[in-house]
């Protein structure tokens, strides 16, 4: 096998001498630490270069995909290139998903959100008047992501320091950053609003929501890191 020259950024995969790819010893030093703190069986898959994630190419992305419907359901794959903290990330949610992503699998959290998709139109004006309407929008449309994508950052996190090996944020400021994305006007929530158009009450419901999105991040995350003892 090829050595690492000192310096060189880790990877989820290298490649050998013979052209093909495997998980780096960094990565499947990261999953023996995840596998011994649950019963789900942890199987990290390179992205195979003609994938699209989101419309883009895998490689390069620093991005996984754990699938949790159709044919693939439970394969997590993830960009080769990546560093091992996006391996541990995507094992998390093969592994140690939490009751609010369970939920989405299950099928709970999606029902919910297609019903105010299509009941929306018909709420009263005092739900949106009052905020209501706001926050069943965030409920439904973007915080069990929030709330998984938190638990997943934790539970990678202590895995990685067990490990003996710094997290790479991919960008991001901290771990912290991506979960908390997801609400309401953040970079990858659902939930844009035109602070503008907001009235009395919705204005007083954002902000309520914009003081508790990040405790609820910073607390999923350290349930998450308490999972991998």
């Amino acid at each position: 096998m090829s050595e690492r020259k000192a310096g060189k950024r880790l990877q989820s995969f290298i490649q050998k001498d013979d052209g093909k790819w495997e998980q780096s010893p960094e990565l499947k030093k990261v999953l023996g630490i995840m596998q011994d703190n649950t019963d789900v069986p942890l199987k990290v898959e390179m992205a195979p270069s003609p994938m699209m994630m989101h419309g883009q190419p895998a490689w390069g992305s620093s991005g996984g995909v754990l699938f949790t419907q159709g044919a693939n359901a439970g394969r997590a794959l993830v960009d080769p290139l990546a560093h091992p903290t996006v391996g541990a990330h995507e094992a998390a949610h093969q592994g140690f998903m939490s009751d609010l992503g369970k939920s989405a699998v299950s099928g709970t959290a999606k029902n919910k959100s297609q019903e105010f998709i299509t009941d929306v139109e018909n709420y009263p004006d005092s739900m949106f008047e009052s905020g209501a309407a706001l926050r069943a929008a965030y409920e439904t449309q973007d915080k069990y992501r929030l709330i998984e994508e938190a638990n997943a950052q934790g539970v990678a996190q202590a895995a990685m320091d067990k490990a003996g090996i710094p997290v790479d944020t991919s960008g991001w400021s901290d771990m912290y950053a991506y979960p908390a994305a997801h609400r309401p006007n953040g970079r990858m929530a659902q939930v844009q609003v035109d602070l503008d158009t907001l009235g009395g009450g919705e204005t007083s419901e954002y902000n309520r929501i914009q003081r508790s999105y990040m405790p609820a991040v910073k607390r999923q995350f350290d349930l998450g890191y308490g999972r991998i003892k």
